[in-house]
């Protein structure tokens, strides 16, 4: 975490954190406009349930 490097090949673990909470964010931020619109929500798989039972 302080930038010290001691194989030349080691990960940027800053730069991984600094990824995740942006995909975080964007992830919560999808989640709550499909939350605040019901009516873009894709159907459940009524199909695969049919499909389930042999139907």
């Amino acid at each position: 975490m302080k930038g010290v490097k001691f194989n030349k090949a080691q990960p940027n673990v800053k730069r991984i954190l600094e990824k995740l909470s942006e995909d975080n964010k964007i992830q919560k931020e999808f989640s709550q406009f499909m939350n605040d619109n019901p009516e873009l929500k894709p159907e459940r798989a009524y199909r695969s349930k049919i499909n389930d039972r042999g139907l």
